[in-house]
């Protein structure tokens, strides 16, 4: 395989640049970006972190593909891990190609991914404007389904159950009231990106919201508005979404050596 036909797969279908933030990185970002080069191996992680990079050098990997790039807003001085990443990173001619949003926008990816996890019954996009005008499907409006043993009405306490119980997580943090009936949720597979997200949910008449991180100000509008909110630890389900990547990739391309690193989720969570 050469770089030239996975970056084309990756810009045009499993994550689409017309889905791209501005301020975002996205797409070759460093290292050789010679498109006819050959690839024979490729890692595929959620974080560009001191491990994955020493890991891809070490098994001498001609690309990495990662969610999140080194960086996420226009810097003003390297600090010294960046320094040390960029140092490792010249050892070997390796390429970088970098997923960040229109990964979670796309289909299959940690939008819909989540939307699935949590068995939910996927109807309609949610859609943002990106800085062009043009419309960026972030999220997914969904109904519940239920399982064989439960009854309705599905409430919030339902949901947030279903939650703790896939990610293994016990506690959640959440906004409403436990016994209130659920019918319309949107699913988004990020952190908020601006301060209308609120309204936009609520002008599609979703009653939920269940999203990575909510800022303070929108977690105190969606209060006021009486509008639900769960927020989920992304890392959970980002690595779900890499890994059907990975499956998706190693069979489009049954000669290159598709490796999952596993940056491991920084947080940890107290259970006592």
């Amino acid at each position: 395989m050469i770089l030239k036909e996975i970056v084309e797969l990756l810009e045009n279908k499993l994550s689409p640049k017309q889905f791209r933030l501005e301020l975002e990185p996205y797409g070759l970002q460093y290292g050789n970006h010679n498109t006819e080069k050959v690839i024979k191996k490729v890692i595929i992680t959620s974080d560009l972190s001191l491990e994955a990079i020493q890991y891809t050098i070490k098994k001498k990997i001609g690309l990495i593909i990662a969610l999140r790039g080194l960086i996420n807003s226009p810097i003003n001085r390297f600090n010294q891990t960046l320094i040390n990443k960029l140092t490792i990173l010249t050892e070997y001619p390796v390429s970088l190609f970098i997923l960040s949003f229109p990964y979670v926008a796309t289909e299959e990816g940690v939008s819909e991914t989540l939307a699935n996890a949590l068995y939910l019954q996927m109807n309609t996009i949610f859609n943002i404007k990106n800085q062009f005008g043009e419309d960026i499907p972030i999220g997914r409006i969904c109904t519940p389904k239920l399982y064989p043993t439960q009854s309705n009405p599905f409430k919030l306490s339902d949901l947030i159950t279903r939650v703790k119980s896939i990610l293994n997580l016990p506690y959640i943090p959440y906004i409403g009231t436990l016994g209130q009936k659920i019918d319309k949720i949107c699913v988004i597979g990020k952190e908020s990106l601006n301060t209308q997200i609120i309204e936009n949910v609520l002008q599609q008449e979703c009653d939920c919201l269940v999203i990575g991180k909510l800022p303070y100000i929108e977690a105190v509008n969606a209060r006021d508005a009486r509008l639900h909110v769960i927020e989920i630890p992304m890392f959970f389900i980002e690595v779900i979404a890499l890994k059907k990547m990975r499956n998706f990739l190693s069979l489009e391309f049954p000669s290159v050596e598709f490796v999952w690193f596993d940056s491991k989720n920084p947080f940890s969570y107290d259970i006592q």
